[in-house]
Protein backbone atom coordinates (compact mmCIF):
# COMPACT_ATOMS: atom_id res chain seq x y z
CA UNK A 1 0.00 0.00 0.00
CA UNK A 2 1.51 3.33 -1.02
CA UNK A 3 1.58 6.66 0.80
CA UNK A 4 -1.61 7.92 -0.82
CA UNK A 5 -3.61 4.92 0.32
CA UNK A 6 -2.13 5.06 3.82
CA UNK A 7 -3.22 8.68 4.15
CA UNK A 8 -6.77 7.84 3.09
CA UNK A 9 -7.03 4.85 5.39
CA UNK A 10 -5.78 6.93 8.33
CA UNK A 11 -8.31 9.62 7.50
CA UNK A 12 -11.17 7.15 7.38
CA UNK A 13 -10.25 5.66 10.74
CA UNK A 14 -10.14 9.14 12.25
CA UNK A 15 -13.54 10.02 10.81
CA UNK A 16 -15.15 6.85 12.10
CA UNK A 17 -13.62 7.34 15.55
CA UNK A 18 -14.68 10.98 15.67
CA UNK A 19 -18.24 10.20 14.66
CA UNK A 20 -18.78 7.44 17.18
CA UNK A 21 -20.33 8.56 20.43
CA UNK A 22 -20.43 7.20 23.95
CA UNK A 23 -22.89 7.28 26.75
CA UNK A 24 -22.32 7.83 30.39
CA UNK A 25 -23.22 5.64 33.29
CA UNK A 26 -25.51 7.97 35.21
CA UNK A 27 -28.26 6.14 37.10
CA UNK A 28 -31.79 6.24 35.74
CA UNK A 29 -33.98 8.71 37.59
CA UNK A 30 -37.27 7.49 39.01
CA UNK A 31 -40.17 8.21 36.64
CA UNK A 32 -42.06 11.27 37.82
CA UNK A 33 -44.03 12.52 34.83
CA UNK A 34 -47.64 13.55 34.99
CA UNK A 35 -49.91 12.26 32.20
CA UNK A 36 -50.44 15.72 30.68
CA UNK A 37 -46.71 16.31 30.30
CA UNK A 38 -46.15 12.94 28.65
CA UNK A 39 -49.13 13.56 26.38
CA UNK A 40 -47.67 16.92 25.30
CA UNK A 41 -44.36 15.28 24.42
CA UNK A 42 -46.04 12.47 22.49
CA UNK A 43 -47.86 15.09 20.43
CA UNK A 44 -44.51 16.82 19.87
CA UNK A 45 -43.03 13.57 18.54
CA UNK A 46 -45.91 13.24 16.08
CA UNK A 47 -45.73 16.88 14.95
CA UNK A 48 -41.96 16.82 14.52
CA UNK A 49 -41.91 13.53 12.63
CA UNK A 50 -44.69 14.80 10.35
CA UNK A 51 -42.70 17.96 9.49
CA UNK A 52 -40.24 15.78 7.57
CA UNK A 53 -37.26 18.12 7.52
CA UNK A 54 -35.50 20.93 9.37
CA UNK A 55 -32.34 22.99 9.56
CA UNK A 56 -30.17 22.82 12.66
CA UNK A 57 -27.17 24.47 14.26
CA UNK A 58 -25.49 24.27 17.62
CA UNK A 59 -22.43 23.41 19.67
CA UNK A 60 -20.90 20.44 21.48
CA UNK A 61 -18.55 21.11 24.41
CA UNK A 62 -16.40 18.72 26.42
CA UNK A 63 -14.22 20.50 28.97
CA UNK A 64 -12.47 23.31 27.10
CA UNK A 65 -13.03 21.72 23.68
CA UNK A 66 -15.91 23.02 21.56
CA UNK A 67 -17.15 22.25 18.08
CA UNK A 68 -19.96 23.90 16.15
CA UNK A 69 -22.41 22.04 13.95
CA UNK A 70 -24.71 23.22 11.21
CA UNK A 71 -26.74 21.52 8.54
CA UNK A 72 -30.10 20.23 7.36
CA UNK A 73 -31.86 16.87 7.53
CA UNK A 74 -34.72 15.33 5.55
CA UNK A 75 -36.23 12.34 7.35
CA UNK A 76 -39.40 12.19 5.21
CA UNK A 77 -37.96 9.23 3.31
CA UNK A 78 -35.77 6.25 4.12
CA UNK A 79 -32.83 6.53 4.18
CA UNK A 80 -32.70 10.09 5.45
CA UNK A 81 -30.55 12.58 3.58
CA UNK A 82 -28.82 15.73 4.72
CA UNK A 83 -25.73 17.82 5.23
CA UNK A 84 -23.53 18.35 8.26
CA UNK A 85 -20.68 20.83 8.70
CA UNK A 86 -18.57 20.60 11.87
CA UNK A 87 -16.01 23.28 12.68
CA UNK A 88 -13.56 23.51 15.55
CA UNK A 89 -12.69 20.23 17.25
CA UNK A 90 -13.30 17.28 14.91
CA UNK A 91 -13.91 19.53 11.89
CA UNK A 92 -15.65 17.75 9.01
CA UNK A 93 -18.08 18.31 6.18
CA UNK A 94 -20.45 15.54 5.17
CA UNK A 95 -23.14 15.13 2.52
CA UNK A 96 -25.43 12.12 2.89
CA UNK A 97 -27.38 11.09 -0.20
CA UNK A 98 -29.59 8.03 -0.55
CA UNK A 99 -26.86 5.76 -1.88
CA UNK A 100 -23.60 7.48 -0.99
CA UNK A 101 -21.86 9.62 1.61
CA UNK A 102 -19.35 12.31 0.64
CA UNK A 103 -16.69 13.48 3.06
CA UNK A 104 -14.65 16.60 2.40
CA UNK A 105 -10.93 16.31 3.17
CA UNK A 106 -8.47 19.08 4.02
CA UNK A 107 -5.90 20.52 1.63
CA UNK A 108 -3.08 18.29 2.90
CA UNK A 109 -5.02 15.11 2.18
CA UNK A 110 -6.37 16.49 -1.09
CA UNK A 111 -2.79 17.03 -2.26
CA UNK A 112 -2.26 13.25 -2.04
CA UNK A 113 -5.47 12.70 -4.03
CA UNK A 114 -4.56 14.73 -7.07
CA UNK A 115 -6.05 17.89 -5.62
CA UNK A 116 -9.51 16.35 -5.13
CA UNK A 117 -11.27 17.37 -1.91
CA UNK A 118 -14.09 14.82 -1.65
CA UNK A 119 -14.11 11.11 -0.83
CA UNK A 120 -17.14 9.07 -1.88
CA UNK A 121 -18.26 6.16 0.29
CA UNK A 122 -21.07 3.64 0.06
CA UNK A 123 -23.53 4.43 2.86
CA UNK A 124 -22.88 1.07 4.50
CA UNK A 125 -19.15 1.81 4.68
CA UNK A 126 -19.53 5.00 6.70
CA UNK A 127 -22.29 4.07 9.10
CA UNK A 128 -20.88 6.15 11.95
CA UNK A 129 -21.09 9.37 9.94
CA UNK A 130 -24.69 8.57 9.07
CA UNK A 131 -25.45 7.93 12.73
CA UNK A 132 -23.98 11.33 13.59
CA UNK A 133 -26.29 13.01 11.07
CA UNK A 134 -29.33 10.97 12.13
CA UNK A 135 -28.67 12.04 15.72
CA UNK A 136 -29.64 15.57 14.69
CA UNK A 137 -33.24 14.50 13.98
CA UNK A 138 -35.28 16.72 16.33
CA UNK A 139 -37.81 14.04 17.31
CA UNK A 140 -35.04 11.82 18.69
CA UNK A 141 -34.50 13.51 22.10
CA UNK A 142 -38.26 13.90 22.53
CA UNK A 143 -38.81 10.18 21.95
CA UNK A 144 -36.03 9.39 24.42
CA UNK A 145 -37.63 11.43 27.20
CA UNK A 146 -41.04 9.87 26.55
CA UNK A 147 -39.47 6.42 26.73
CA UNK A 148 -37.65 7.27 29.97
CA UNK A 149 -40.86 8.15 31.77
CA UNK A 150 -39.00 10.91 33.59
CA UNK A 151 -39.94 14.37 32.32
CA UNK A 152 -41.14 17.56 33.98
CA UNK A 153 -42.56 20.82 32.70
CA UNK A 154 -40.55 23.89 33.71
CA UNK A 155 -42.80 26.50 32.14
CA UNK A 156 -43.04 29.03 29.30
CA UNK A 157 -39.84 30.53 27.87
CA UNK A 158 -38.94 32.45 24.72
CA UNK A 159 -36.16 31.07 22.51
CA UNK A 160 -34.91 33.23 19.63
CA UNK A 161 -38.20 35.09 19.62
CA UNK A 162 -40.35 31.94 19.65
CA UNK A 163 -42.69 31.24 22.57
CA UNK A 164 -42.00 27.74 23.88
CA UNK A 165 -42.60 25.46 26.82
CA UNK A 166 -39.48 24.18 28.58
CA UNK A 167 -39.35 20.52 29.66
CA UNK A 168 -36.53 18.50 31.18
CA UNK A 169 -35.90 14.94 32.21
CA UNK A 170 -33.31 12.18 32.40
CA UNK A 171 -32.51 8.98 30.56
CA UNK A 172 -30.07 6.30 31.72
CA UNK A 173 -27.15 8.40 30.48
CA UNK A 174 -28.22 12.00 30.06
CA UNK A 175 -30.15 14.99 31.25
CA UNK A 176 -32.19 16.40 28.36
CA UNK A 177 -33.83 19.84 28.23
CA UNK A 178 -36.36 20.58 25.49
CA UNK A 179 -38.07 23.77 24.35
CA UNK A 180 -41.18 23.04 22.28
CA UNK A 181 -43.39 25.60 20.53
CA UNK A 182 -47.20 25.70 20.45
CA UNK A 183 -47.25 23.66 17.23
CA UNK A 184 -45.39 20.86 18.99
CA UNK A 185 -42.11 21.46 17.17
CA UNK A 186 -38.76 21.26 18.95
CA UNK A 187 -37.00 24.63 18.88
CA UNK A 188 -34.08 23.94 21.21
CA UNK A 189 -32.51 20.91 22.86
CA UNK A 190 -29.68 20.66 25.41
CA UNK A 191 -28.17 17.28 26.25
CA UNK A 192 -25.64 16.64 29.03
CA UNK A 193 -23.90 13.30 29.47
CA UNK A 194 -20.93 12.17 31.54
CA UNK A 195 -18.07 10.46 29.76
CA UNK A 196 -14.59 9.44 30.80
CA UNK A 197 -13.28 12.64 29.19
CA UNK A 198 -15.73 14.79 31.15
CA UNK A 199 -19.25 16.09 30.74
CA UNK A 200 -20.33 16.73 27.17
CA UNK A 201 -22.99 19.39 26.60
CA UNK A 202 -24.68 19.50 23.22
CA UNK A 203 -26.95 22.43 22.37
CA UNK A 204 -29.07 22.38 19.20
CA UNK A 205 -31.47 24.88 17.62
CA UNK A 206 -34.01 23.94 14.95
CA UNK A 207 -35.67 26.08 12.28
CA UNK A 208 -37.16 25.73 8.81
CA UNK A 209 -39.41 22.78 9.53
CA UNK A 210 -40.88 21.30 6.35
CA UNK A 211 -38.56 23.21 4.02
CA UNK A 212 -37.03 21.37 1.07
CA UNK A 213 -33.57 19.98 1.78
CA UNK A 214 -31.41 19.69 -1.33
CA UNK A 215 -28.28 17.58 -1.05
CA UNK A 216 -26.07 17.50 -4.14
CA UNK A 217 -23.13 15.24 -4.84
CA UNK A 218 -19.85 17.14 -5.32
CA UNK A 219 -18.58 17.44 -8.92
CA UNK A 220 -17.03 14.20 -10.17
CA UNK A 221 -13.89 16.17 -10.99
CA UNK A 222 -13.52 16.86 -7.26
CA UNK A 223 -14.33 13.34 -6.06
CA UNK A 224 -12.37 10.14 -5.40
CA UNK A 225 -14.23 6.86 -4.87
CA UNK A 226 -12.84 5.40 -1.66
CA UNK A 227 -13.53 1.76 -2.51
CA UNK A 228 -12.01 2.09 -5.97
CA UNK A 229 -8.98 3.79 -4.48
CA UNK A 230 -8.40 0.97 -2.01
CA UNK A 231 -8.81 -1.66 -4.72
CA UNK A 232 -6.38 0.15 -7.00
CA UNK A 233 -3.75 0.37 -4.27
CA UNK A 234 -4.05 -3.23 -3.00
CA UNK A 235 -0.88 -5.28 -3.63
CA UNK A 236 -1.06 -7.82 -6.45
CA UNK A 237 -1.00 -11.54 -5.53
CA UNK A 238 2.45 -13.14 -5.55
CA UNK A 239 3.62 -13.83 -9.08
CA UNK A 240 1.08 -11.47 -10.65
CA UNK A 241 2.47 -8.48 -12.56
Amino acid sequence: MNTKCCVVVALSVAVLAGCSGGTGASPTASPSSDPQTLSALRKAVTATEKAGSARFEGTATTGTTTSTRKGALDWSHDPATGTLVVTGSGAAQTRCLRKAVYLRVNDAVAASLGGKHWLKYDRSALASAIEQLNATEPAKPVRELVASGDVREVGPQTVHGVRTTHYFGTTSAERIDLWIDKAGLLIKAVREDDRSAGTTTTTSYYTGYGAKVTVKAPPSSETVDYTALLNAQSPSPSGTP
